[in-house]
Parts: C-alpha cells; structure tokens; sequence
C-alpha cells in the first residue's frame, strides 16, 4: 500500500499550504481570481476576505467523498473580518454550519441556532465533525485540547467542506487536516 492519507475512494484533501500553488484538491466560484483571493506558502494561505456572509464570503472549498469525516484548521483573522469552516450545499438558500472566529467571540452557527462564546485574540483552531449527516463542531486553543459547541445538527444535502473569509481584510489558515472517520 502506498504511503498517504487513505480518504478512500479519492484523493487526500489535507492541506499544509506549503507549497506556492493551490492543490488540485480545491474548487472556488468562477468570479474569483486565484492570484487575487489566494496565496498560498511557507506553511500558510491567506485569503482575502469578501463582503456579505455567507452567499459573498470568499470560498475554497472540497469535495468529500466519505459519509463520516473530520476537518481542522487554524486560523488568525483581523477584526474586521471572520474566517472558519463551513459544511454547505453549495447553494446560496441551502442548509449550512459554520464553525469560526470573529472579533472578540469564536462561534458555531447552523440553522437558527447560535452558539457563541466569548474570545479573547483572534487566533484559534476550528473543528467540523460530519458523521453520516450528524455534525458537531469544536474549538480548541491549542489544536490537541477541544472543547464541544453545545448542540449538534443536521445538513440536508451537504456536501461541500470550505475554508471561507468573509468582512474586509486577509484571513490566514494554517494545516487544514481531513481525516476520515469510517
């Protein structure tokens, strides 16, 4: 068996953006230049931030093929803007979750639930767990000690995992890290 991360049917989504070009594994709406919204390197991607959550925020999205996943990610944002992960249908309408950071609070948001807690810097790292439909998202100071959002969710028709920015400025993400859970 070759060495590499086994995500099944597929190719590995993991990211450590070391390289100076987006992996082949990432999509982004056709409005968007690559060279304007992306720069990947040196262990890092800073994405510009977009106006309008969620149907304008910038996206740079996967595809998942399992039914029972996990996805983290670091992030640092400037106040003005809000960076995170999103689980979505891809449609502006669609059911979504959100797990991410903003000025002075760290949020999961999905439906018409909220959970918001109160956050001091604007580093953090994220956590978005989709087992068979049934997801749950976390945070985490360190990336090794997580602590649950209360409730837990459904997304009808989810199937697109995204890093996304949104407000004004450069969101900056660091290990994007898909790992399988069936």
């Amino acid at each position: 068996m070759p060495p590499g991360e086994n995500v099944g049917h597929g190719m590995p989504l993991s990211d450590d953006f070391s390289s100076s070009t987006l992996g082949i594994q990432w999509t982004y709406g056709r409005n968007i230049n690559p060279d304007e919204f992306f720069r990947p390197s040196n262990g890092r991607l800073s994405m510009k931030a977009s106006f309008g959550f969620p149907t304008n925020a910038t996206t740079l999205s996967v595809m998942p093929v399992n039914h029972a996943y996990e996805a983290e990610v670091e992030l640092s944002i400037p106040d003005t803007a809000e960076g995170g992960l999103m689980l979505s249908s891809g449609k502006g309408s669609g059911s979504r979750a959100t797990v991410g950071l903003r000025k002075a609070e760290a949020f999961a948001i999905w439906g018409r639930v909220d959970n918001y807690i109160k956050w001091n810097g604007n580093h953090i790292f994220v956590l978005l767990r989709n087992n068979r439909g049934d997801v749950s998202c976390y945070y985490s100071t360190d990336g090794k000690q997580w602590t649950p959002f209360e409730n837990s969710t459904g997304v009808s028709g989810a199937r697109r995992l995204s890093l996304y920015a949104a407000g004004e400025g450069e969101v900056v993400f660091r290990n994007f890290k898909y790992r399988v859970l069936e």
